[in-house]
């Protein structure tokens, strides 16, 4: 993902922003900054702590949820979807080039939709997001199809 992607009227997702980026979201009405980076990631534009201060001196909510990379799992997408209901809406999610931002906004965005994971695996498709790794896209549907109780069988 080259530039920010736009989920849903709540969520919009891509690379870690700039200092300057940072600004342009606060002009554009994002009241909160979820970053996924972990501490000493390499060719970070600001540190999770010089990225926090700044949004908060920018009148936002900053989340930071450092998630290893090619480290995606269910407790990630719990955590995240705990943390998230309580920030102000519009949001901007990202880590380095929006991989693991566009996993787990997606999955929050198809699960407050009740979307299905397939839904999910298409919208994500239509919207350009980096969920293009097989070990990604069956995280994304088994994770929403669990959770939203579409792959739970009835007896």
């Amino acid at each position: 993902m080259d530039k920010p992607s736009k989920i849903n009227d709540d969520i919009t997702t891509g690379p870690q922003p700039s200092e300057h980026e940072l600004e342009r979201l606060k002009k554009l009405g994002f009241k909160s900054v979820v970053n996924f980076r972990t501490e000493g990631e390499k060719e970070q534009p600001l540190s999770p702590r010089a990225e926090g201060e700044k949004v908060r001196a920018l009148g936002m909510k900053y989340l930071h949820l450092p998630i290893p990379m090619g480290g995606i799992r269910p407790e990630y997408a719990d955590e995240f979807r705990e943390q998230v209901a309580s920030l102000p809406k519009p949001l901007f999610t990202h880590c380095m080039g929006g991989r693991r931002a566009s996993v787990l906004s997606m999955i929050h965005a198809a699960l407050d939709e009740g979307l299905s994971g397939d839904e999910a695996i298409k919208r994500a498709n239509d919207k350009g997001l980096d969920i293009d790794k097989p070990e990604l896209v069956k995280f994304v549907k088994e994770y929403v199809d669990e959770h939203s109780g579409v792959g739970k069988k009835t007896k």
